[in-house]
């Protein structure tokens, strides 16, 4: 089930293309909790999973674990990459050795 989106733009020389962020609900395989996540890039869509040990732990390491790919992308790198309003950040948590690299309302508010 899905329980958030959020659609980021991505610029290139010529247009601004949308990049579709899909987050699904924690869900219990056998002791665990696993939570997934998708990003739609140009290039194809990245889908991962995180565990953890309750749906919490498991949905809080999702958003983590996104936070981070957005910030390491070379879209994000080459700074084509926003939300809103381009060096603003993502409104996205980040894992703490990530917090260095945050911009904009991300490094004040997260």
């Amino acid at each position: 089930m899905i329980i958030a989106e959020r659609r980021l733009s991505l610029k290139d020389a010529f247009s601004t293309k949308d990049i579709k962020i899909t987050l699904i609900a924690p869900v219990l395989e056998g002791a665990s909790w696993f939570c997934s996540f998708s990003i739609a890039w140009p290039e194809g869509e990245r889908i991962l999973k995180v565990g953890g040990a309750d749906s919490m732990q498991a949905l809080v390491c999702a958003l983590q674990l996104l936070g981070a790919e957005l910030y390491a992308s070379n879209y994000h790198k080459d700074g084509r990459l926003f939300f809103e309003e381009n060096a603003r950040g993502y409104g996205i948590p980040v894992p703490p050795n990530f917090r260095p690299d945050l911009v904009g309302d991300d490094a004040k508010y997260l």
